[in-house]
């Protein structure tokens, strides 16, 4: 059960709360995040949607993810090693189709860029086939930050990595994507700092 392999999890992940249980049960939360794509995949509009309308029984959850032992594994997995990214839950809408209600990590990882380490805040969203298909990934700035576009994020917070792209379960994980993402954002750094007369390098 997700009780059980909870228990299982080191000291220092109970005690930040990190775990995949509560965001089954959705922390208790009144919204979650909702993110809309359009036809190419990308963000166009983000906000909160009510978690009334979303889905609330534990097992209609875990009923999406028919790989849910992996996908736990990979999870806690990742927790040991980023603290700072949490497991919850969000509404993904494509452009075509019907909404999804998935498991994502919201959180920041942190990038050592020119000598200094920086905080960068980023999203993944966990396919329901996860781990046998990549999570779809997201720079999310904050409200002082503005995304910087290149050759692996487009102007909507998108990461496009090879890594991504040739990913092979058992080889691809989430803690192997994020120590990815860490390396390429400490050559090319995803977002600039927002300043009162424009946006500037971090």
């Amino acid at each position: 059960s997700v009780r059980t392999a909870l228990e299982n999890v080191t000291a220092e992940c109970d005690q930040k709360a990190h775990d995949l249980e509560g965001a089954l049960q959705h922390l208790g939360a009144k919204t979650a995040t909702c993110d809309r794509l359009d036809l190419k995949g990308r963000t166009v509009a983000r906000g909160n949607c009510s978690l009334e309308a979303m889905i609330t029984d534990q097992n209609k959850i875990t009923q999406q993810y028919p790989h849910l032992e992996l996908v736990k594994k990979d999870i806690l997995e990742m927790m040991r090693n980023f603290t700072d990214l949490r497991s919850t839950v969000g509404r993904l809408y494509p452009t075509i189709g019907k909404y999804r209600d998935m498991l994502k990590m919201d959180g920041t990882i942190p990038v050592i860029f020119k000598g200094a380490t920086y905080n960068i805040p980023v999203r993944l969203w966990l396919e329901h086939k996860h781990p046998c298909q990549p999570p779809i990934c997201f720079v999310v700035p904050t409200q002082t930050m503005v995304v910087k576009a290149g050759r692996h994020i487009d102007s909507n917070g998108m990461v496009y990595l090879p890594y991504l792209k040739e990913w092979s379960h058992p080889n691809s994980d989430i803690l192997g994507l994020i120590q990815v993402m860490q390396l390429q954002f400490g050559e090319e750094c995803p977002v600039f700092a927002r300043a009162a007369s424009g946006a500037h390098g971090p």
